[in-house]
C-alpha cells in the first residue's frame, strides 16, 4: 500500500464520514430454485447453488436515513453428474457439467434503523450465459459442448447489518446481508443436446463484505 494510490485510498477512507458508509464490496452465496429440465433433473433437485461477488456505489451516501446504491454483480453456479440421455443418437448416458454465469446491474434503496440495521428493496437486470458439456463414458466420441444465453431480471427484499455500528464513526464497516425474491429469466436453449433449460425462479442470496 506504500504507493500514491494506496495512500490516497487510506486518506479517502479516513476522511469519509460514518454516515457515508454505503459503498459496498461483498462476496455472496446464492440459490436459485429453478425447475429442472428433462436433461438436468438428475443434476439438481432443489435449485442451482453457487457464489459470486457484488459491488455498489452509493448515490445518496450523505443521506443518513435513506440510501440509494447502484450495484453490479457476477455469480456462477456449476453442477456435475451422470444422466440418462435420449436426445443424442447412439448415447444412452453421459457425464454432464452444467455451468451458468449471471451478470446483473441494478439499484438498492435502503433505510437506516439505529445505525446498524438496514432493510432494503432492490431490482436488477442482466444476462445469463450457460455452458453444457456432455461426455459419454467409455466412448471415443468427442464431448458435446454447447453455449446459450438469455436475459434476466428480478426484485428482492433484504436486510443488512453493519458491524461496528456506524455511529462509532468508523471509516469502514463490515456487513452481513440476506435477501430473497424472484429472478425471472428465459430458458437456455441447447439445441443439440437438451432443448430448453429454465434458470429463473425464486432466489435467495446471503453475503459478507465491507461498506465504506
Amino acid at each position: 500500500m506504500r504507493t500514491p494510490i494506496g495512500f490516497g485510498l487510506v486518506g479517502l477512507l479516513a476522511a469519509t464520514p460514518a454516515f457515508a458508509a454505503r459503498h459496498e464490496v461483498s462476496g455472496e452465496f446464492r440459490v436459485t430454485f429453478a425447475p429442472a429440465s428433462p436433461l438436468t433433473r438428475m443434476l439438481y433437485a432443489s435449485g442451482l447453488a453457487g457464489g459470486g461477488i457484488r459491488a455498489g456505489y452509493a448515490v445518496l451516501r450523505n443521506e443518513r436515513r435513506v440510501g440509494l446504491v447502484v450495484r453490479g454483480a457476477w455469480g456462477m453456479s456449476r453442477t456435475d453428474g451422470a444422466v440418462d440421455v435420449d436426445s443424442l443418437e447412439g448415447v444412452d448416458s453421459a457425464d454432464v457439467r452444467f455451468t451458468t454465469n449471471r451478470m446483473t446491474v441494478g439499484a438498492k434503496l435502503d433505510v437506516e434503523v439505529r445505525g446498524f440495521f438496514y432493510p432494503y428493496v432492490a431490482v436488477d437486470v442482466g444476462a445469463a450465459v450457460g455452458r453444457l458439456r456432455l461426455a459419454s463414458p467409455g466412448s471415443d466420441r468427442d464431448p458435446v459442448r454447447e453455449t446459450a444465453a438469455t436475459g434476466l431480471g428480478g426484485a428482492v427484499i433484504g436486510t443488512e447489518w453493519m458491524v461496528p455500528d456506524r455511529a462509532l464513526n468508523a471509516a469502514a464497516t463490515g456487513a452481513i446481508y440476506v435477501e430473497g425474491g424472484y429472478e425471472g429469466a428465459g430458458s437456455l436453449r441447447f439445441a443439440d443436446s437438451g432443448g430448453a433449460t429454465p434458470i429463473g425462479g425464486p432466489v435467495f442470496r446471503a453475503g459478507v463484505g465491507v461498506r465504506f
